[in-house]
């Protein structure tokens, strides 16, 4: 568990992902994107003081994302399961049952 100390070097990792982040995605110079990422990162810290944070992987959208690249290049015909499943580190097993998930009504199947 992180202890109070932490807490402005994980904000000053924040703002330094932020600065990189604004000036490769916008149009600002790196001095506004620096500027803009401290207010954010400063406004973030006012928001969280105190408080233990937990910031999960984010691992549900990139599997999904992988599923449906799956999905596509299966039914494009592109590559085969065994061939799916080398390229992602699947078994063909597995590989059979992601494709089975998006057989039938599906939430996340492209259309």
């Amino acid at each position: 568990m992180p202890n109070h100390s932490d807490c402005p070097e994980f904000i000053e990792l924040v703002a330094l992902t932020a600065a990189g982040t604004l000036a490769r995605c916008t149009g600002l110079t790196p001095d506004e994107a620096g500027q803009a990422a401290v207010a954010v990162a400063q406004d973030i810290q006012a928001l969280f003081a105190g408080q233990s944070v937990y910031v999960p992987k984010g691992t549900n959208w990139q599997k999904l994302r992988r599923n449906l690249d799956i999905w596509r290049a299966y039914q494009t015909g592109e590559l085969s399961q065994t061939e799916l499943g080398l390229r992602h580190g699947l078994s063909q097993g597995r590989i059979a049952q992601i494709l089975g998930e998006f057989q039938g009504p599906h939430p996340h199947r492209p259309e």
